[in-house]
């Protein structure tokens, strides 16, 4: 009777008192077994990839936060076995960028996305090799709705900006698809930058800006109207804010021309005379050549030999208008036993194909020169000439050692021959251990004109001279255009 009214007063505690003691069973049981284990060998594995450094246990599992740094295997051949290659996974860990940092940041405004992914640039962009951004907006805002596909490139622009990176702009053909499987085609344009990544400082020798520049303008009997205005523009730019630079013509006759008849290059004379008595100190030489096929480099040989070996040359044409930026960029770029510096110059359009445009809003305004900053625009003015390599600085102990080696290689008739197709970068290019540095420079602005190709040249040479001429027309669109209203006035 007791035992029945006890049961029945503990019924209703008695699962709970079967709850506490199970737990505390199973409780005891995993006390014991942790107490029996030792280390997790994954853990020490980790934390000491080279084996046992450190019998401190919490000290390997500090070790065990860290990266995971695969031992490298030393492979022994056995000279006794036939060879085989030999797999590294040093290297393939490298080329596969298995040990790339990563960093995902989440950029959620759309109103501070530019802004946001410029900062995020620059302040992590020295710690991670790559920088990736993922834009899904158009699929964001129209899913589960609309999906977006690329279909095709339409159009496609691009344009290098030394101070930004690469610029492009992109005309996609994209595709919607509804959730009902409607299907439409939408054109949209999306300009994307690329930006400068991955500078790399190189040491240089120390140089500066007092050195003085002699330039050096070989002058064809063609060429002789052109030299007034160069003399001009010469006299402008360098004599009148007296810059530390000189000037030497070298005037280039023809077998026949001079002889007996009037000197073609008598108001060239007069010129260089007049501006050296209107600018008291200033001296402009000249030197006489008579060659029937004039060679760059022959040229330049006459000009070295009249000049100490520590004179730094500013190699220049006709067409050329050098100024203060131009000559100290000359300075800093060019480095004795270290580096020549080649300038890319911007060449105008031909005006008859690039009729010059007024700025928007004046009506009738004089329309200001494709050459101001070509770098940064100036679609119709001109471009940048990489075929030609006519202007030049370097100094002359570096243009004698690059002519000793072309001699010491090459020797009589091939030497002849590999001089009448050679151009002064060409020279430093092969026969000079010193680093060519060639960059666009956008003080460099020259009209347009049609170089002379002359036959004697290489067919490399001879190539480039007829290429830049060509390019030098104007832009596709505009001989585009002009080709059609050719055709427009053939047909009525």
């Amino acid at each position: 009777m007791r035992l029945s009214s006890l049961l029945a007063l503990l019924r209703p505690v008695l699962p709970l008192i079967l709850g506490l003691s199970l737990g505390c069973s199973l409780s005891l049981l995993r006390v014991s077994w942790i107490q029996g284990e030792g280390e997790d060998p994954c853990v020490e594995a980790v934390g000491k990839p080279g084996g046992p450094q450190n019998p401190d246990s919490k000290n390997g599992l500090d070790q065990g936060d860290e990266d995971f740094r695969p031992r490298i295997v030393p492979y022994y051949r056995d000279p006794n076995k036939p060879y085989k290659k030999v797999l590294r996974t040093r290297y393939i860990q490298t080329e596969l960028g298995s040990r790339e940092r990563l960093l995902v940041a989440v950029l959620t405004s759309r109103a501070t996305l530019s802004t946001l992914a410029v900062a995020v640039n620059r302040t992590v962009a020295h710690h991670f090799p790559r920088l990736l951004y993922f834009t899904e907006q158009l699929n964001r805002r129209y899913q589960p709705r609309l999906r977006f596909r690329k279909q095709r490139l339409l159009n496609g622009y691009r344009r290098f900006d030394p101070a930004r990176g690469m610029e492009y702009t992109l005309d996609l053909l994209l595709e919607a698809v509804t959730q009902r499987g409607h299907r439409r085609s939408l054109a949209r344009r999306v300009s994307l930058l690329r930006p400068l990544s991955r500078v790399e400082i190189l040491p240089m020798p120390y140089v500066t800006e007092a050195t003085r520049v002699q330039l050096v303008l070989p002058l064809l009997v063609a060429e002789a109207p052109a030299a007034l205005a160069f003399l001009e523009a010469f006299a402008a730019s360098v004599l009148e804010p007296r810059e530390h630079a000189l000037l030497t013509l070298l005037l280039v006759y023809g077998p026949r021309e001079g002889r007996g008849g009037p000197d073609p290059f008598l108001g060239v004379k007069a010129a260089a005379a007049e501006l050296e008595r209107r600018y008291p100190g200033a001296r402009l030489a000249w030197l006489a050549v008579r060659a029937e096929a004039p060679s760059q480099v022959r040229l330049m040989d006459v000009i070295s030999k009249k000049h100490p070996v520590d004179t730094l040359f500013f190699l220049t044409t006709v067409w050329t208008r050098p100024g203060s930026e131009v000559l100290n960029r000359c300075r800093m770029n060019a480095i004795s036993g270290w580096q020549a510096f080649f300038p890319v110059h911007f060449q105008e359009f031909n005006p008859a194909l690039s009729p010059q445009r007024s700025p928007p809003g004046v009506p009738g305004a004089d329309p200001p020169s494709p050459g101001v900053d070509p770098s940064r625009g100036a679609p119709v003015g001109g471009r940048f000439d990489r075929q030609a390599s006519a202007e030049g600085c370097f100094y002359n102990a570096d243009y004698l050692a690059a002519r000793a080696r072309l001699a010491g290689e090459l020797a009589g008739q091939e030497e002849e021959e590999a001089l009448e197709g050679l151009e002064v970068m060409d020279v430093f290019l092969r026969f000079s251990g010193l680093h060519l540095f060639r960059a666009v420079e956008p003080g460099l602005v020259q009209k347009f004109s049609l170089r002379d190709c002359s036959p004697r040249l290489s067919e490399e040479l001879y190539h480039r001279c007829r290429l830049s001429n060509l390019e030098g027309l104007g832009a596709r669109t505009q001989l585009a255009m002009a080709l059609f209203e050719q055709e427009q006035a053939n047909s009525t």
